[in-house]
């Protein structure tokens, strides 16, 4: 009777009907993606967030601190607060000098009278630091026989109708001018002499000087006043909800692995 011969024991590199010949698979591939498919999601994550790193470097390189300076132009217009004396508190408009309805606003003898910005405070606080190349510049137009005024750039709180300065806006810094959410950038003026003159400061713009109105400039767009910048913003925001809904998508059909292991 024939036997057939016994069959050697398994051997893990001699795998049987092989005959004795051993094969290597190229498993390249899978060693590759072998981290992605313990760790899928942390490598979404990672790539989301490479992307949004260089995304945001792109945007906000873009504009350079001291690349314009924001200004702000007086007016007669009446902003609907009140100094704690009961005098109007007018309105300084930002980028714009054809708001007024009236070529002065007087200011009477030793007396002042303080403006705000055309809007609050958006953001959680804006800090004005000055620096060699960010400062405060200011313009006054005068007319009249007196034309000796004090300016003070501060902000106006609205909940306590108060002007402050940088030495009393609560940040222990002398130097900074901190803003919080909802005060204003406020300027005052006051007649710092002592003759009985009243103060015509000018209001108006016209294309010939000396006519020329009053203004408060900040020499650099940073920080950008009222709101941080929201076309920055925006385009970040929108980058990201793009790359989330891709992620999304392709997770939620297994392609992504797909396409990142082909």
């Amino acid at each position: 009777m024939f036997k057939s011969p016994k069959e050697p024991p398994f051997n893990p590199l001699y795998p049987p009907n092989t005959g004795g010949i051993l094969k290597l698979e190229d498993n390249s591939g899978i060693q590759n993606s072998a981290f992605f498919h313990r760790f899928p999601k942390l490598v979404v994550l990672a790539l989301a967030a490479i992307i949004l790193a260089v995304f945001c470097v792109a945007v906000f390189s873009t504009s350079p601190a001291s690349a314009q300076q924001q200004v702000w132009y007086f007016s007669n217009i009446d902003s609907g607060e009140d100094d704690f004396n009961g005098n109007t508190v007018y309105v300084m408009y930002k980028g714009d000098n054809n708001n007024e309805t009236a070529n002065y606003v007087i200011i009477p003898d030793e007396d002042f009278r303080i403006w705000i910005a055309d809007q609050a405070v958006q953001a959680d606080e804006i800090v004005f630091d000055p620096s060699e190349q960010c400062y405060w510049d200011v313009g006054i137009g005068l007319s009249g026989q007196d034309n000796n005024v004090d300016w003070f750039v501060g902000g106006w709180d609205p909940d306590t109708n108060s002007f402050y300065d940088e030495t009393s806006d609560g940040d222990g810094d002398n130097n900074k001018l901190t803003l919080q959410q909802g005060h204003y950038l406020s300027m005052a003026l006051l007649d710092s002499d002592t003759n009985s003159w009243d103060v015509n400061v000018r209001v108006t713009w016209t294309r010939y000087p000396p006519y020329v109105g009053t203004y408060l400039a900040w020499t650099c767009d940073d920080p950008p006043y009222p709101v941080p910048d929201v076309g920055a913003w925006i385009m970040f925001a929108s980058g990201g909800i793009v790359i989330g809904f891709i992620i999304w998508r392709f997770a939620r059909k297994d392609r992504l692995r797909r396409f990142l292991l082909n």
